[in-house]
């Protein structure tokens, strides 16, 4: 036939679910060679041989519904030409030299059937080939409902050359595939009830095989979703994505359920959240095993990948729960990327501080090799922020095991500066203040609780060292030094605080503070403290958890002393047994006093307990001598006793200025809290103040002597002309509500201010607070009062 042309045709194909048979099987069996032949002869003709030229379809539809394979079509085609090449109704062999279709609407309907199971003789799907497809101004759908699983394209343009689908053996070959401003849209949807008794048949499994030597999308629209969630936005979702304007040129593609792999010499598109693709192209290849993309080049508006990339493992099911691999090899020529696309593929990472900066770029150069658990970096460069980089080789072996893998970088340098640190403030405490510019050089060879290190460190507030190391046992071995490192400007406190040069050497077992135990050993050569350089102060000693055991000696010309001795900050075992030999101070050097104040003295301490409300022992100071303005004052021994136990409290201080003898069941410090609320019972001075109860009932004396020495009018109080001391002396039983205190001061002229025989006496019962004040005579220029007296009392 040379042509055939048929206008307004409805043509019904179909079987039933029960029989493979067509309601069109008459014709080939009418055309059939049916005679009975005793022997086959090659040399004849085999049934009758169509052959057709040229084909016009015009208003055409076509339903072909195969139930008994579980295969629905439905076609609908508003003007075609057709120029055949060959058919086979026999083989259900279909070729096409060209065809062009215009106006065409194709649904293609995939039902569940077990028939194919049972029964796989004598269905013969059909073999489709074309050297030149054309189709314009179609829609055309499939849809898998046993593999969850539906296409919709809508095309306005396109063509392909040298296609070729074999239905039987699902695969699919061209030459190229061409299309123009189309849509097509991939979902891939899971049911809402799923009947593990009744699974998906295995027929539906995906088992095509899909070869094109070239692709070419000019301005296409692309939506691939995965369930039925609803898309996140401002932010990548790998199960729904919705490219517009996507343009792709492409060879080389090929796709089965072993491998995918595809040469993209050009690629562009824009998402649903306006995230835009300026350019991407690679050579990628994925299969079971391995993901390879050679030549990777992405840019965006704001960033640029140029790299190799491939990695191999076990299986993608587990990579992609794991992230485990068993070889890698990365080879970023160029990196760079901006804050703003990193958070847009992971947006909690915006809970760093680094990236917070939305505008901040990063670049990367280097490689990275290897299997998981021997992983290799070369010449790894990372430049961000303002002006920060950092270089580094590094080996990594053990991975994924993070508290045993051994991680060795033996030359990792940064340098970066002030606005660029801010980025990690987070983790700075706020009284810290950051350098101007920092550079780091830094050796780390061991595991995270195991290692040898060393690190220098040069910065616009000094330079650091560091030398440590620590077994598996956590024996531990480090050297620190400082040199001028300005902790004035580190502390934000320069008028306290100033340059330190030191060396420290540490060694021991354990690193739990609570636990440690080690000898330690320093010496500053400089120390700013207080607006004073002190210098050559030596310790050492040993640590054991927060007890320190050992010495600590001041050279300086200004300042010598020897500390010996025992200090214990356990908590339930404190303990302070020391001895402190101050040489000698020059205070007014020191910025201690504003005149020339020079001192010296010894003070011991032997005492032990919780709280100082718990604290017991004895402390002094003796051989007290103070010389100021060429004038030597020595001291009697300053000696303090404590007892401090369950309902008992002592506390007695004999010194040349003041004695002090206290008794009671109460701490001296818990006095003004008890002393506020007894006279809150008589007057309401405070609202906060909680009644007692009887196992809070208090009972104290004390005995107060004053002493006149001349260092109090010489030095302490310039003012005092004269002074003669008396005593105070009191008792208190909260229980009774009783309150006892007498005070006296014989005499004490301080200026032009004369008091004689100041008294002072207050006593209470359970109704009233009475209190007397006295004085034989008060004056001074201005005024001169005699014996006055005040009296009262609140009730």
């Amino acid at each position: 036939i040379n042509s055939f042309r048929v206008n307004d045709a409805t043509l019904n194909m179909y079987s039933t679910k029960n029989h493979p048979s067509f309601n069109f099987d008459f014709l080939t069996t009418a055309f059939a060679d049916t005679s009975n032949q005793a022997q086959t002869d090659t040399l004849s003709d085999q049934g009758w041989v169509f052959n057709l030229n040229k084909v016009y379809l015009r208003n055409f539809r076509l339903t072909y519904n195969d139930n008994y394979a579980g295969m629905n079509v439905y076609v609908a085609i508003g003007n075609s030409e057709v120029k055949v090449d060959k058919i086979d109704l026999n083989k259900s062999i279909y070729a096409i030299d060209k065809l062009f279709l215009e106006g065409l609407t194709a649904n293609v309907r995939q039902v569940e059937t077990t028939n194919i199971q049972k029964n796989n003789t004598g269905i013969k799907l059909p073999e489709l080939s074309a050297k030149k497809l054309q189709i314009n101004n179609a829609l055309v759908s499939y849809i898998d409902s046993p593999g969850c699983l539906s296409v919709l394209t809508n095309i306005d343009q396109s063509e392909m050359k040298n296609v070729l689908i074999d239905l039987n053996e699902e695969f699919l070959t061209a030459d190229d595939i061409f299309m123009s401003e189309s849509e097509i849209s991939y979902h891939n949807f899971k049911p809402a009830i799923t009947d593990d008794s009744n699974p998906v048949n295995s027929s539906s499994e995906n088992n095509w095989t899909v070869t094109v030597n070239k692709l070419k999308f000019n301005d296409n629209s692309f939506s691939y979703k995965v369930g039925d969630a609803p898309a996140l936005k401002d932010e990548f979702d790998p199960d729904n994505l919705d490219f517009k304007q996507m343009n792709l040129t492409a060879s080389g593609f090929y796709y089965s359920s072993e491998l995918t792999k595809i040469s993209v010499q050009k690629f562009s598109a824009i998402n649903q959240n306006d995230f835009v693709i300026n350019s991407l192209s690679t050579d990628y290849s994925m299969d079971e095993h391995s993901i390879v993309t050679k030549n990777l080049k992405i840019t965006t508006p704001y960033s640029t990948i140029d790299a190799d990339f491939s990695i191999q493992f076990q299986s993608l099911d587990a990579f992609v729960k794991t992230y485990q691999f068993s070889d890698l090899n990365l080879f970023m020529r160029n990196v760079t990327f901006k804050n703003s696309d990193v958070l847009y593929f992971s947006r909690t990472l915006s809970e760093q501080p680094f990236f917070q900066n939305n505008t901040n770029t990063t670049t990367i150069t280097g490689k990275v090799n290897g299997p998981m658990k021997r992983l290799t970096g070369e010449k790894l460069v990372i430049k961000t922020g303002k002006n920060t980089r950092l270089k580094t080789d590094f080996n990594i072996t053990g991975l994924p095991e993070m508290s045993t893998a051994i991680f060795d970088f033996h030359n990792l340098t940064i340098h970066s500066v002030k606005k660029d640190l801010k980025m990690a403030e987070s983790f700075i405490p706020e009284d810290i203040q950051l350098p101007g510019n920092i550079d780091l050089q830094l050796a780390f060879k061991g595991t995270t609780k195991s290692f040898n290190t060393t690190a220098t460190m040069s910065s616009s507030f000094g330079d650091a060292s560091l030398s440590a190391s620590i077994d598996t046992d956590e024996n531990f071995n480090g050297t620190v030094s400082l040199k001028q490192l300005d902790l004035g400007q580190l502390l934000n406190d320069s008028l306290f605080y100033g340059p330190v040069s030191l060396t420290a050497n540490a060694t021991g077992q354990g690193l739990d503070l609570e636990t440690m135990k080690g000898k330690i050993k320093a010496e500053a050569t400089q120390l700013f403290i207080n607006q004073y350089n002190y210098h050559n102060l030596v310790l050492d000693g040993t640590v054991d958890g927060k007890q320190f055991v050992g010495t600590v000696n001041l050279d300086d010309e200004n300042a010598v002393f020897d500390f010996d001795g025992v200090v214990n900050l356990t908590s339930g075992h404190e303990k302070f047994n020391f001895k402190l030999n101050m040489l000698g101070a020059d205070l007014q050097k020191l910025h201690f006093a504003d005149k020339d104040v020079r001192m010296s003295f010894v003070a011991e301490a032997d005492l032990q307990g919780g709280s100082v409300n718990e604290m017991n022992g004895t402390a002094g100071i003796s051989n007290i001598v103070v010389v100021s303005e060429n004038k030597t004052y020595q001291l009697e021994s300053l000696l303090a006793v404590s007892v401090n136990e369950p309902d008992k409290s002592e506390l007695s201080i004999s010194s040349a200025l003041i004695g002090m003898k206290y008794a009671g069941n109460i701490s001296p410090l818990a006095l003004p809290d008890v002393l506020t609320g007894f006279i809150n019972s008589y007057f309401p001075v405070s609202d906060s103040i909680s009644p007692t109860t009887k196992s809070e009932q208090s009972k104290f004396n004390f005995d107060i002597q004053l002493h006149n020495h001349p260092i109090l009018s010489d030095l302490l109080l310039p003012g005092l002309n004269e002074f003669i001391p008396g005593s105070i002396t009191g008792s208190f039983d909260s229980e009774m509500n009783k309150l006892k205190l007498d005070a006296t001061i014989r005499k004490m002229v301080y200026g032009t201010t004369e008091i004689e025989d100041f008294t002072i006496a207050v006593n209470s019962d359970m109704t009233a607070l009475n209190y007397h004040i006295s004085t034989q005579n008060i004056s001074n220029a201005q005024m001169s009062l005699s014996n006055l007296l005040i009296d009262g009392k609140l009730e």
